[in-house]
């Protein structure tokens, strides 16, 4: 089905018009429209700064593209047997490597964010609550924490344990896999140097390095922040406000993030949406897939990393999972930009309602 789409500079245009109209023949009414169209003007010039993407970025190439058949696909994994698994509408759906549909387990609730546990249990995010589905389609675990503020957003489960990231109350929440309540992580604390998380719409993601160090992302602040476990101390933080390539633009980015098995973090936006992999310490490696490769109103590019490292990106408005290879290496210092510091960008309007 053909979707109408709306270019966001066009967007812009229409609110400086409406912004001249409605200060017409008011000096003081004037000033402040014109401080509030040059902050405009500025990121009009940002947004097409951001679709400029060296070629030497542009380092991974699209290998395959799988139709979800979801209305919305919302979340994505994959296994170790090569399959993806897809959670949109109200069900989980398998897809073979050629697109193929190999099951369809349906759930009491919108589906979003997946994981697979070590054990191979499917865990499922279904808004205010998580799920553990077993091969025979049984739900065995159930962790519903969390008040009448909780949004699901992401889950990382381990051997022993689940963290659940709840962008509602903008917290990480730890359970042992029994459902015990363990601890919470991220939660701001001035006296530990761990700062508020900023979450002004329904993205939180985390993910877990191979050392055990968890991944946050504090897409308010633009930033992803490490936390070790299960003191959740802050290790330390990456991260660049800014619409251009190397940083994350608009009110809350990234949305999404996936680690390669070298420690490398692939990132997604919304508002310019753009996937991209940089170095564990924050420097701009490559370009998975630029702006032009999207709708500008794509919202939602959840990631995973298959069995052969390839970057799964979930694509929500086209209802498909695209699968990139990586082609060229960038060695770090070429084509990256460091990013662990830099100056702010305007927030964008893509702010959604929690």
């Amino acid at each position: 089905m053909a979707r109408a789409t709306v270019s966001p500079t066009l967007g812009w245009l229409a609110a400086l018009l409406a912004v001249g109209v409605l200060v017409a023949g008011c000096p003081r009414r004037q000033q402040i429209a014109q401080q509030t169209m040059s902050a405009m003007v500025n990121d009009v010039q940002g947004e097409a700064q951001s679709s400029v993407v060296p070629e030497g970025l542009l380092t991974w190439t699209e290998v395959a593209r799988l139709d979800t058949g979801f209305d919305e696909a919302r979340g994505i994994a994959c296994t170790a047997d090569g399959n993806v698994l897809v959670a949109g509408d109200q069900a989980i759906r398998a897809l073979a490597p050629d697109g193929m549909v190999l099951w369809e387990i349906a759930v009491n609730g919108n589906a979003g964010p997946l994981a697979i546990a070590p054990d191979g249990l499917i865990l499922v995010g279904l808004h205010d609550r998580v799920i553990a589905i077993g091969p025979e389609a049984s739900v065995r675990q159930t962790w519903e924490p969390f008040g009448e503020r909780t949004w699901v957003t992401s889950i990382v489960p381990t051997a022993s344990e689940v963290l659940i990231a709840d962008a509602g109350n903008r917290t990480v929440w730890r359970f042992a896999n029994d459902g015990t309540f363990l601890s919470e992580i991220a939660r701001r604390d001035d006296a530990r140097g761990i700062p508020a998380l900023s979450v002004p719409s329904p993205h939180l993601d985390i993910a877990m390095a191979m050392d055990g160090t968890l991944l946050v992302v504090n897409p308010g602040l633009r930033s992803i922040q490490y936390h070790s476990l299960p003191d959740g101390a802050l290790l330390r933080s990456w991260g660049r406000s800014s619409n251009a390539i190397e940083g994350f633009g608009g009110c809350c980015n990234p949305t999404d993030i996936a680690l390669l098995p070298d420690g490398r973090v692939v990132t997604s936006e919304k508002g310019i949406p753009r996937v991209k992999v940089y170095s564990p310490e924050g420097e701009l490696l490559a370009v998975v897939a630029p702006p032009t490769a999207f709708d500008p109103q794509t919202v939602g590019i959840d990631l995973a990393i298959d069995v052969d490292g390839r970057v799964a990106v979930l694509d929500p408005f086209e209802g498909t999972v695209r699968l990139y290879e990586e082609t060229t290496a960038s060695p770090p210092g070429e084509a990256g930009a460091d990013v662990t510091a830099g100056a702010d960008a305007p927030a964008g309007p893509e702010e959604e309602p929690m």
